[in-house]
């Protein structure tokens, strides 16, 4: 467990440090509504990862009219709007679509190290559980694997 502890601070560190970005040249970016989101500032973005919580950096653009706050660099991670990364969003899924939400958490938190609700299990299990799991039953091998 302290290894695994340890590792998943690193990986944490080490992937806030990687996804962090500077003040954004572009002071303008296209917003949804059809006008000029304007850069206000850097902000922190937390993230539940598989490698565990991660804040980074990003640029921050806001539309005063409308106060939508488009932000291309959580849209290109999959993380616009979300307190999980794809894959945690996924494994989230996997974990709540076979067994009771609860028994999806302690299963998360005792095979990957990872800390969640069971309302976040539920809330991924019934967004993305099923499409997950038909993902699964595809790639899923015929044949037992020998190791």
């Amino acid at each position: 467990m302290l290894v695994r502890e340890s590792m998943h601070r690193a990986g944490s560190a080490a992937l806030s440090h990687l996804l962090s970005e500077g003040p954004s040249e572009a002071r303008t970016i296209p917003c949804s509504c059809g006008q000029a989101a304007r850069y206000k500032e850097l902000r922190s973005k937390p993230v539940l990862t598989v490698v565990g919580p991660v804040a980074y950096q990003r640029p921050y653009y806001v539309y005063a009219q409308c106060h939508h706050a488009p932000n291309p660099s959580d849209a290109a991670l999959g993380v616009e709007q979300q307190e999980f990364s794809p894959g945690v969003r996924r494994m989230l899924a996997v974990v709540g679509s076979d067994a009771p939400f609860a028994q999806g958490r302690e299963q998360l938190e005792l095979l990957a190290g990872l800390q969640v609700s069971t309302k976040s299990v539920e809330r991924q299990a019934e967004q993305i559980g099923p499409r997950e799991k038909r993902r699964w039953r595809v790639r899923a091998p015929r044949e037992p694997v020998s190791f």
